[in-house]
């Protein structure tokens, strides 16, 4: 081959790997472009997830749809993990259940421990919802399990727990068990941490205490906590006051309070309508 070819077959493979560079940058800036679209379109799910419940969850699908097709399995399992809390909401547990298992199995293909262990506890809630006592156990210590190897080994801070022993803790509440409850309470408080905003809202925990005290016939401390924790639900989370309004009743009732007890009772139920949330309270 001549010098003069040489060159030209030189300039003619770079004109190629310039060509492909570019084609590469283009599909990845594409490919970014379309991921930062779908998180922006989850955020506007969750937004709506209240008022028009049906259509977050079309949006969601289309979300987790989508982001499989750009290879970013991380975000199709964010839009499920979504999928569950209106279904629970509106009381459809075996779509929940559906929608979980299909979730573990991305994050199985993935391997990612953190989500998994996630996973579990919401599979372990929903059993209980199911009166699947065993079966919530297994599921809701399978991921305390994982997530104390993650702290073990550093991945995790310590205080990443508390939202587990949290879940067991809300579980023996409605199997009516303060004892055991109080227990995994009092794991939540060891080793819960007030410089961590990433972990469960202490107001849970307070909630989950009251409940306890009113138990203990101390319902006049368990009335001062609901007080003090109805502020931040109204600015949080409005849905929640289902359960601390309807608890609530139940401390006024136990007070000789019938008609104060009565309006919390009303309150929760048009929370419950207003939010589309915790219909199971309703009857």
């Amino acid at each position: 081959m001549t010098i003069k070819k040489r060159k030209t077959s030189c300039r003619f493979l770079l004109v190629i790997i310039l060509l492909y560079t570019f084609w590469v940058q283009s599909q990845e800036k594409a490919v970014d472009t379309s991921n930062n679209n779908l998180n922006a379109t989850l955020s506007n799910a969750k937004k709506i997830r209240y008022q028009n419940p049906e259509k977050a969850l079309i949006v969601l699908q289309e979300v987790h749809d989508q982001a499989l097709v750009y290879g970013d399995t991380l975000l199709a399992i964010n839009a499920l993990l979504e999928m569950p809390y209106i279904y629970g909401q509106q009381v459809n547990y075996a779509k929940s259940y559906d929608t979980l298992w299909h979730a573990l199995f991305l994050a199985d293909d993935i391997g990612n421990e953190v989500l998994r262990a996630k996973i579990y506890g919401y599979l372990g809630r929903l059993s209980s919802f199911f009166k699947r006592k065993d079966e919530a156990f297994n599921y809701l210590n399978t991921s305390l399990k994982i997530k104390k190897n993650l702290v073990k080994n550093g991945i995790l801070p310590n205080s990443s727990l508390v939202e587990d022993y949290y879940l067991i803790c809300a579980t023996y509440r409605e199997l009516d068990d303060p004892k055991m409850a109080n227990i995994y309470l009092d794991s939540c408080f060891t080793v819960f941490n007030t410089g961590r905003v990433s972990q469960l809202n202490k107001q849970y925990l307070d909630f989950e205490k009251a409940f306890i005290l009113s138990k203990e016939d101390k319902n006049n401390e368990a009335l001062l906590i609901m007080q003090n924790i109805e502020p931040w639900f109204k600015e949080n989370r409005p849905s929640y006051l289902v359960l601390v309004y309807t608890y609530w009743g139940d401390i006024l009732s136990a007070l000789g309070r019938s008609k104060e007890g009565e309006q919390k009772y009303i309150e929760a139920l048009e929370i419950s309508s207003k939010y589309n949330s915790h219909i199971d309270f309703s009857p």
